[in-house]
């Protein structure tokens, strides 16, 4: 059996002369792994993967073999007369060990079309693109937004029937066209939660709408169908009734398999309440967030003002909670759960303490790595960073248990083997952890 936390590999991308950032990870079943994200300046991975430098910003994939080293990577950019900013947001692998992406760009983008789509830079599509495994090469893509408006994905998820699952954030009034699906937003910033199928055609949407802003939407795959996350303030329909918050609630509404609501939860206090992550393995639910005035998850399950990490159960509620009331949670944390119990990386500023262990940041935003088993009992914990910022942007599991962990940084990082010294602005980190 493998140490908890034991180091296997880690590595650093970045090419030292601007802010590059990884966005998601996602491990195939060979133990092999995908990153991505966005690269400015040069465009360099590594010493031996030089994408090219991108007029502004471009969007990258990297595949990775079991060991941690790069087999190939491509970068996604401007392919017309345009020049714009692409960037990843999120990713998933299908059942053939394929990845999906998605994100928002403006300027240019190959879809896999004979034409790039041009957009312009006024404005920013949302854009899902399903990606060869052997090189990157793009099978299918898809973009949806409004000439007037900005539309981003932001989350990806694959359900058991290899269908593509997309939250997407939408701040227009005017009609989105999704691969057919017409919806009809009310302005400011809403969520639609999409069902592509595994050839990238739409099978249903939800627009979720209310009076105020709807933000930060996750999903993950659930039952049948699929559970949505997101913030919201004013008024929101919440599976046929409706609540409202004065501040910044949470949302959770469960989604059959043809995006009809079936359940939800709203979940909040006097003072903003946020989702940060989200994971669900089967019907079991865990989040981690920040309350500003306690929040009650039902079952006995309370936290009190601070940060949240707290598993719910098939009728969304709480099933057991571990709060952290002189720490902050960040919206760059992650979870990942399976049979044999959850892992979080959370972004943290204060002490964040678990168990019998207390982790005061150093200086700006630390991360902490913790274990827990089925019932969400500590099995373990460490702190990592130094006292410039980090942040923790993917996280998945292997078929053997491992942890996959990546990132952004800037200092220096020491996960137990040499340590990561970053190069420029900000670089980014990944690495594989023993569980």
């Amino acid at each position: 059996m493998t140490q908890y936390g034991a180091h296997l590999y880690s590595r650093v991308f970045g090419s030292g002369a601007g802010s590059d950032s990884l966005r998601c990870v996602a491990i195939r079943q060979d133990g092999g792994a995908y990153v991505a994200g966005s690269v400015a300046a040069s465009g360099v991975l590594d010493g031996s993967h030089d994408l090219g430098a991108p007029i502004l910003q471009d969007a990258f994939v990297a595949r990775l073999d079991a060991s941690g080293n790069i087999m190939w990577a491509k970068s996604y950019g401007d392919e017309g007369m345009t020049a714009g900013e692409q960037a990843i947001h999120d990713c998933a692998v299908d059942l053939s060990g394929n990845l999906v992406v998605g994100g928002g760009f403006n300027g240019s983008l190959d879809l896999g079309d004979a034409t790039p789509v041009d957009v312009g830079v006024l404005v920013k599509m949302a854009f899902v693109m399903k990606l060869a495994a052997n090189d990157g090469k793009v099978s299918w893509g898809v973009h949806f937004g409004t000439d007037t408006g900005n539309e981003e994905v932001a989350d990806v998820a694959v359900d058991p029937s290899n269908n593509v699952l997309v939250a997407v954030t939408a701040n227009t009034s005017q009609t989105i066209s999704i691969a057919g699906i017409q919806l009809e937003p009310a302005g400011g910033t809403d969520v639609i939660a999409v069902k592509l199928k595994p050839d990238g055609q739409a099978k249903c949407a939800r627009l979720i709408q209310g009076t105020g802003n709807e933000l930060a939407p996750l999903l993950v795959p659930y039952g049948e169908g699929m559970l949505l996350g997101a913030d919201f303030e004013g008024f929101v329909s919440i599976a046929g009734k409706k609540v409202s918050s004065a501040d910044k609630d949470v949302m959770l509404i469960e989604l059959d398999a043809q995006c009809s609501e079936l359940a939800g939860q709203q979940l909040g206090s006097a003072g903003d309440d946020r989702l940060r992550a989200l994971a669900a393995y089967g019907k079991g639910t865990v989040l981690a967030g920040s309350t500003q005035g306690g929040v009650d998850f039902g079952g006995g399950v309370t936290a009190a003002a601070g940060a949240f990490l707290v598993g719910l159960d098939e009728d969304l509620v709480g099933s057991f909670g571990h709060e952290f009331p002189k720490a902050e949670v960040s919206s760059t944390s992650e979870l990942a759960i399976d049979a044999a119990g959850i892992v979080a990386g959370l972004a943290f500023v204060g002490t964040l303490t678990i168990g019998d262990n207390g982790w005061p940041t150093v200086g700006d935003h630390d991360l902490a790595l913790i274990y827990l088993d089925p019932q969400g009992a500590p099995l373990w914990s460490q702190r990592y960073g130094d006292i410039e910022k980090q942040t923790s942007n993917g996280l998945a599991l292997s078929s053997s248990g491992n942890v996959l962990w990546g990132g952004n940084f800037q200092g220096v990082f020491d996960f137990g083997g040499d340590p990561l010294v970053h190069q420029g602005k900000t670089d980014m980190f990944l690495t594989l952890l023993g569980r």
